[in-house]
Protein backbone atom coordinates (compact mmCIF):
# COMPACT_ATOMS: atom_id res chain seq x y z
CA UNK A 1 0.00 0.00 0.00
CA UNK A 2 1.12 3.48 -1.24
CA UNK A 3 1.84 6.21 1.69
CA UNK A 4 -0.34 8.94 2.01
CA UNK A 5 1.03 11.94 0.64
CA UNK A 6 -0.30 15.73 0.65
CA UNK A 7 1.32 18.42 -1.22
CA UNK A 8 2.67 16.07 -3.25
CA UNK A 9 4.63 15.06 -0.04
CA UNK A 10 4.79 11.77 1.74
CA UNK A 11 3.28 11.99 5.27
CA UNK A 12 5.73 10.61 7.50
CA UNK A 13 4.73 7.92 10.19
CA UNK A 14 4.32 8.58 14.06
CA UNK A 15 7.56 8.54 15.74
CA UNK A 16 6.49 7.63 19.47
CA UNK A 17 9.22 9.39 21.72
CA UNK A 18 8.86 6.92 24.57
CA UNK A 19 10.75 4.63 23.19
CA UNK A 20 14.01 6.68 23.00
CA UNK A 21 15.13 5.52 26.67
CA UNK A 22 17.31 9.01 27.22
CA UNK A 23 20.47 8.33 29.67
CA UNK A 24 20.23 11.05 32.32
CA UNK A 25 16.77 11.49 31.88
CA UNK A 26 15.28 8.72 34.75
CA UNK A 27 12.83 7.13 32.38
CA UNK A 28 10.72 10.75 31.38
CA UNK A 29 9.73 11.04 28.07
CA UNK A 30 11.96 14.66 27.28
CA UNK A 31 12.47 14.02 23.59
CA UNK A 32 9.69 16.01 21.80
CA UNK A 33 11.70 18.21 20.24
CA UNK A 34 13.87 15.57 19.03
CA UNK A 35 10.69 13.64 17.82
CA UNK A 36 8.97 16.34 16.18
CA UNK A 37 12.22 17.68 14.64
CA UNK A 38 12.94 14.39 12.67
CA UNK A 39 8.79 14.53 11.52
CA UNK A 40 10.12 17.62 10.35
CA UNK A 41 12.90 16.76 8.60
CA UNK A 42 11.17 13.48 7.13
CA UNK A 43 8.00 15.67 5.99
CA UNK A 44 10.19 18.49 4.14
CA UNK A 45 12.68 16.08 2.88
CA UNK A 46 9.62 13.74 1.50
CA UNK A 47 11.04 10.99 3.60
CA UNK A 48 14.46 11.05 1.82
CA UNK A 49 16.01 11.67 5.41
CA UNK A 50 13.32 9.72 8.07
CA UNK A 51 15.38 9.03 11.76
CA UNK A 52 13.65 7.99 15.41
CA UNK A 53 14.30 11.34 17.53
CA UNK A 54 16.85 9.25 19.22
CA UNK A 55 18.72 9.77 16.50
CA UNK A 56 18.54 13.03 16.73
CA UNK A 57 19.16 13.58 20.67
CA UNK A 58 22.06 11.38 20.38
CA UNK A 59 23.67 14.67 19.00
CA UNK A 60 23.46 17.01 21.91
CA UNK A 61 22.94 13.60 24.56
CA UNK A 62 21.49 16.23 26.71
CA UNK A 63 19.21 14.46 29.45
CA UNK A 64 16.29 16.97 29.97
CA UNK A 65 14.22 18.94 27.36
CA UNK A 66 15.75 20.91 24.56
CA UNK A 67 14.87 24.38 23.08
CA UNK A 68 14.27 25.43 19.57
CA UNK A 69 18.52 26.31 19.30
CA UNK A 70 19.24 23.15 19.96
CA UNK A 71 17.28 21.35 18.00
CA UNK A 72 18.60 23.50 15.09
CA UNK A 73 21.88 22.11 15.77
CA UNK A 74 20.69 18.55 15.80
CA UNK A 75 18.87 19.16 12.56
CA UNK A 76 22.38 20.35 11.08
CA UNK A 77 24.38 18.01 11.88
CA UNK A 78 21.92 14.95 10.99
CA UNK A 79 19.78 16.27 8.05
CA UNK A 80 22.34 18.82 6.57
CA UNK A 81 19.45 21.58 6.58
CA UNK A 82 18.77 24.36 8.65
CA UNK A 83 15.95 24.84 11.16
CA UNK A 84 14.28 28.40 10.72
CA UNK A 85 13.25 29.57 14.16
CA UNK A 86 11.16 33.17 13.57
CA UNK A 87 10.21 35.65 16.02
CA UNK A 88 6.89 37.58 16.32
CA UNK A 89 4.66 35.05 14.40
CA UNK A 90 1.12 35.20 15.33
CA UNK A 91 -1.46 32.97 14.07
CA UNK A 92 -1.88 34.11 10.68
CA UNK A 93 1.50 33.20 10.33
CA UNK A 94 1.31 30.36 11.31
CA UNK A 95 -1.73 29.66 9.55
CA UNK A 96 -0.50 30.69 6.43
CA UNK A 97 2.88 28.50 6.61
CA UNK A 98 0.54 25.31 7.29
CA UNK A 99 -1.58 26.12 4.74
CA UNK A 100 0.92 26.60 1.78
CA UNK A 101 2.60 23.08 3.71
CA UNK A 102 5.29 24.51 5.38
CA UNK A 103 5.37 21.76 8.61
CA UNK A 104 5.58 23.54 11.88
CA UNK A 105 7.50 22.19 15.14
CA UNK A 106 5.30 24.02 18.07
CA UNK A 107 6.49 24.40 21.46
CA UNK A 108 3.37 24.93 24.30
CA UNK A 109 2.10 24.03 27.52
CA UNK A 110 0.38 20.23 27.00
CA UNK A 111 -2.85 21.41 28.92
CA UNK A 112 -3.52 23.88 26.33
CA UNK A 113 -5.04 21.20 23.80
CA UNK A 114 -8.36 20.00 25.02
CA UNK A 115 -8.02 16.72 26.83
CA UNK A 116 -10.04 14.94 23.81
CA UNK A 117 -6.26 15.54 21.65
CA UNK A 118 -3.95 14.56 24.17
CA UNK A 119 -2.13 11.28 24.36
CA UNK A 120 -1.37 11.44 28.01
CA UNK A 121 -4.03 12.21 30.99
CA UNK A 122 -1.41 11.91 34.16
CA UNK A 123 0.13 15.71 34.84
CA UNK A 124 -0.12 17.50 31.72
CA UNK A 125 0.94 20.76 32.71
CA UNK A 126 4.41 20.56 31.23
CA UNK A 127 6.12 22.45 27.87
CA UNK A 128 5.93 19.74 24.65
CA UNK A 129 6.28 19.93 21.56
CA UNK A 130 4.22 18.72 18.26
CA UNK A 131 4.88 18.50 14.08
CA UNK A 132 2.37 20.20 12.22
CA UNK A 133 2.63 18.99 8.69
CA UNK A 134 -0.23 21.08 7.08
CA UNK A 135 -4.02 22.42 7.44
CA UNK A 136 -6.37 20.77 5.38
CA UNK A 137 -7.70 22.28 2.39
CA UNK A 138 -11.28 21.74 3.02
CA UNK A 139 -11.81 25.24 4.86
CA UNK A 140 -8.56 24.84 6.94
CA UNK A 141 -10.25 24.08 9.85
CA UNK A 142 -8.12 20.79 11.20
CA UNK A 143 -4.37 20.71 10.86
CA UNK A 144 -2.28 17.48 10.50
CA UNK A 145 -0.51 17.11 13.85
CA UNK A 146 2.08 14.57 15.11
CA UNK A 147 2.01 14.07 19.15
CA UNK A 148 5.13 12.32 20.06
CA UNK A 149 3.19 10.88 23.08
CA UNK A 150 1.39 9.07 20.65
CA UNK A 151 2.29 5.55 20.29
CA UNK A 152 0.96 4.32 17.09
CA UNK A 153 4.11 4.69 14.73
CA UNK A 154 1.93 3.57 11.56
CA UNK A 155 0.37 6.79 12.30
CA UNK A 156 0.44 9.45 9.64
CA UNK A 157 -0.74 11.93 12.39
CA UNK A 158 -4.17 12.79 13.03
CA UNK A 159 -6.50 15.00 12.45
CA UNK A 160 -7.02 17.75 15.07
CA UNK A 161 -9.05 20.99 14.38
CA UNK A 162 -6.86 24.18 13.88
CA UNK A 163 -8.45 26.03 16.66
CA UNK A 164 -6.65 23.63 19.46
CA UNK A 165 -3.45 24.01 17.11
CA UNK A 166 -3.71 27.63 17.65
CA UNK A 167 -4.45 27.85 21.42
CA UNK A 168 -1.60 25.50 22.12
CA UNK A 169 0.81 27.87 19.85
CA UNK A 170 -0.53 30.61 21.69
CA UNK A 171 -0.11 29.21 25.30
CA UNK A 172 3.43 29.82 24.69
CA UNK A 173 3.73 32.89 22.40
CA UNK A 174 3.78 31.06 18.96
CA UNK A 175 7.37 29.67 19.85
CA UNK A 176 7.87 27.86 16.39
CA UNK A 177 10.41 26.56 14.14
CA UNK A 178 10.37 24.77 10.29
CA UNK A 179 12.63 22.89 7.82
CA UNK A 180 12.17 24.43 4.72
CA UNK A 181 10.16 22.07 2.18
CA UNK A 182 13.30 20.56 -0.28
CA UNK A 183 12.68 20.00 -4.11
CA UNK A 184 10.53 17.17 -4.70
Amino acid sequence: MAAPTAFGRLLPRQDWEGDDHTPGAGGGFVTCGDTSAGRAVSWATNGRIDRDGSVYRAVTHKPGPIDMAGLAIEVKAIAGLGLWIPHGWIWQDAAKALGVGTGLIIQGWYDALPLHWRWQSGPVHFLHDIFVAYRSPAGMKNALVYDPLERDTMAHGRWVPASAVRAFAESQNYTVAYVANQPL
